[in-house]
């Protein structure tokens, strides 16, 4: 794992999870490893609902990810 972003949805008073990731040289990631790693880690309602690797991500001035510019989930 490279860099990450979580987001989350709002659609009929529920909280949809995704999480945005990208791998060091955009190798693709078991997305199923992923899932069962998590279980490990956080509780089932902070789970994300989808996985979505992309290539990068844009960066602002700083060097840090762009939250407001990087990704927008269909509603």
């Amino acid at each position: 794992m490279k860099d990450y972003v979580i987001l989350v949805n709002k659609k009929n008073d529920l909280d949809l999870i995704y999480a945005f990731f990208s791998t060091k040289d955009n190798l693709p990631c078991n997305e199923v490893e992923l899932k069962e790693y998590l279980e490990k880690k956080i509780t089932s309602y902070m789970m994300p609902k989808k996985y979505l690797q992309v290539e990068n991500f844009p960066l602002c001035a700083t060097g840090k990810i762009d939250k407001n510019k990087s990704i927008t989930v269909g509603q």
